[in-house]
């Protein structure tokens, strides 16, 4: 494994009573494997029912947490993965339908592309306009109305339809774990 494109990655899992961290080296090059660092747990503070009651609290753990992860050596390369513990997180699906006007008609990274643009504009511009997309997978395609299993780039076909499964949580929710990250000088690479 080729140190120089070792990422560290620091995953955090804040529940009602416990709070998980880990610390990982990444590597994206073929055949390699994580490497699990450290995995502590402690008792979460300031959180109640999934709602944060008290951010100094919140802060508090996080930074107790990371403070007692062993062969961990942060830096500003680090990427901090935080897992959201909401009930106020909640999936809905949805379809999104294109037509093809070419040739040959092959399906290419495009046109899956354009499906999935068209439905999360559809999806953030709906009654979720005050939720934010913390995860997109496809469930399904459809090529000329005829089920596809797998991913359809390739394949021919004039009409393209696929299915999407969301992943949203309330702005308000995510803005204040984005407010208790940035006064711990933490950026978070992604939310799960």
């Amino acid at each position: 494994m080729s140190k120089e494109k070792e990422q560290l990655v620091i995953g955090i899992d804040l529940g009602n009573n416990s709070t998980k961290i880990c610390s990982v080296l990444h590597n994206d090059e073929p055949n390699s494997h994580p490497k699990i660092l450290d995995n502590i747990k402690i008792e979460t503070k300031g959180i109640f029912r999934t709602n944060i009651i008290d951010i100094d609290k919140v802060c508090e753990t996080i930074f107790e947490g990371i403070k007692r992860l062993k062969n961990t050596k942060m830096n500003e390369k680090t990427n901090f993965i935080v897992s959201i513990n909401s009930s106020k997180t909640f999936s809905i699906i949805n379809n999104s339908v294109i037509t093809k006007n070419s040739i040959n008609n092959e399906i290419d990274s495009i046109d899956l592309d354009k499906l999935l643009k068209d439905s999360t504009l559809a999806v953030s511009t709906s009654t979720f306009k005050n939720c934010r997309i913390i995860q997109t997978i496809p469930i399904k395609y459809k090529i000329d109305n005829i089920d596809v299993y797998d991913y359809p780039i390739g394949m021919q076909g004039k009409r393209i339809e696929a299915r999407f499964l969301y992943i949203l949580c309330p702005n308000i929710y995510i803005e204040r774990l984005e407010n208790i990250f940035e006064n711990l000088n933490i950026k978070i690479s992604e939310f799960v």
